[in-house]
């Protein structure tokens, strides 16, 4: 295959890794590499926090979206019992009951 497929180096912006580059190029990095660092043994999510500023605001935020999801599932599934369609958002009980879909009310469903 590598006769067949041309392999091409990206620049080192394309990749940052700590175990191999610089701090000063890792404001110019387009991807930041979490890769585990052999040196250090730090587990992966203390070393996101640490290298990666946004990380915790991003963590918070999809732990939010995780907890409004997961509530307003438990509150649908109260009142997807009797009627046909859903009274909150209209769409049919076959579709709020169905396991393959994780909802939320007056969203398009997300196929998991």
């Amino acid at each position: 295959m590598i006769h067949q497929v041309p392999i091409k180096s990206l620049p080192q912006d394309w990749l940052w890794c700590e175990t191999w580059c610089d701090d000063t190029s890792k404001t110019k990095a387009k991807t930041i590499d979490l890769c585990n660092n052999p040196q250090t043994k730090e587990p992966k999510l203390q070393a996101a926090v640490r290298i990666v500023a946004e990380w915790v605001d991003y963590d918070q935020e999809v732990k939010t979206l995780l907890r409004v999801c997961s509530l307003k599932r438990s509150q649908n599934s109260l009142h997807m019992q009797g009627p046909e369609f859903c009274s909150v958002c209209s769409w049919s009980s076959s579709v709020h009951n169905d396991p393959r879909t994780v909802y939320v009310c007056r969203a398009v469903p997300l196929v998991t």
